[in-house]
């Protein structure tokens, strides 16, 4: 029977240690899925614990708590890891937010992109060089990049050599953690614009986690609101962008930047002040596939 949910979060909880008793609780009790063949934004400020997710999900960090399922599997248990390893690392891919240290400065375009195909032992139909410039092309870039070293290429061309090795592997899940935040304006909206067309064309499940929420609202199908390593909302875009329910997600709303610069001049942002009974609130289903965590918002 086909798994209708691609990826499943179950009260997942990370915590990084510091020094005696310390630590910082990265995430709390994160639950949410992710439908086959959709694209899921994941929004909140820094230090909401998004990039930790992430990482939770393609497993490079251990969850404390909690478990995950990517296809009915239960990634987080490392038994289960083991027996399915070669189709999850080639199954899932991971765009990095900074593509300037997420590629070997010392390899040439060409066999950044295909290391993947070579680690997994997989010899394409034709050559790795037909591959590779096949993966740049789907991702915006000619076969002249093939040659050259990432210190040659700008931020967005980067970018695009990343998307290309994701891609060169055709998976099911791809989670991009903040892969626009260090581009322009134009550049952005060209990325967004290019994650658009390949999600069509590729049907691949998409983890897009950002906080341009204009990014968010033109890309994504549902949206979760992180906060403090909580998850305080999720909704449809169009419903959580019409009726935000959090207190947090309304000022969120708010910040969006005015197109005018006397409008943007002149307004006051509203600062979220929460409290510990916000937080500490279950999510529950406000209306049909709107959850938000329970507290003192407004309903």
């Amino acid at each position: 029977m086909a798994v209708e949910n691609m990826l499943e979060i179950s009260h997942l909880t990370y915590v990084f240690p510091l020094s005696g008793n310390l630590f910082i609780k990265a995430l709390d009790d994160v639950s949410f899925s992710v439908r086959r063949g959709e694209i899921f934004g994941l929004v909140g400020e820094s230090g909401s614990g998004k990039s930790t997710l992430a990482r939770l999900i393609m497993n490079v960090y251990q969850p404390c708590s909690g478990r995950i399922f990517y296809k009915g599997i239960d990634t987080a248990d490392p038994r289960a890891f083991r027996q399915n390893k070669g189709m999850l690392q080639t199954s899932r891919q991971f765009i990095f937010q900074d593509s300037g240290t997420s590629l070997n400065q010392r390899m040439k375009v060409e066999d950044i992109v295909t290391e993947p195909l070579r680690i997994a032992g997989r010899k394409p139909d034709v050559s790795y060089r037909r591959t590779a410039s096949e993966a740049l092309g789907q991702a915006g870039l000619n076969e002249w990049y093939l040659d050259r070293y990432p210190a040659n290429l700008s931020g967005g061309e980067r970018q695009r050599v990343a998307i290309a090795r994701a891609l060169v592997m055709e998976p099911e899940l791809i989670v991009a953690d903040e892969p626009i935040a260090s581009l322009d304006a134009s550049m952005q909206a060209q990325m967004v614009n290019l994650f658009h067309r390949l999600q069509e064309e590729r049907e691949f499940t998409f983890l897009f986690i950002a906080h341009d929420l204009a990014m968010v609202k033109f890309l994504c199908s549902r949206v979760g609101v992180m906060y403090r390593g909580r998850l305080v909302e999720v909704a449809e875009t169009k419903e959580l962008f019409k009726n935000p329910l959090h207190a947090y997600t309304r000022v969120l709303m708010a910040s969006i930047p005015i197109p005018d610069p006397r409008k943007e001049r002149g307004r006051k942002i509203p600062v979220y002040e929460p409290d510990s009974e916000e937080l500490a609130g279950e999510l529950l289903e406000a209306a049909p596939g709107h959850l938000v965590r329970t507290g003192r918002q407004d309903q």
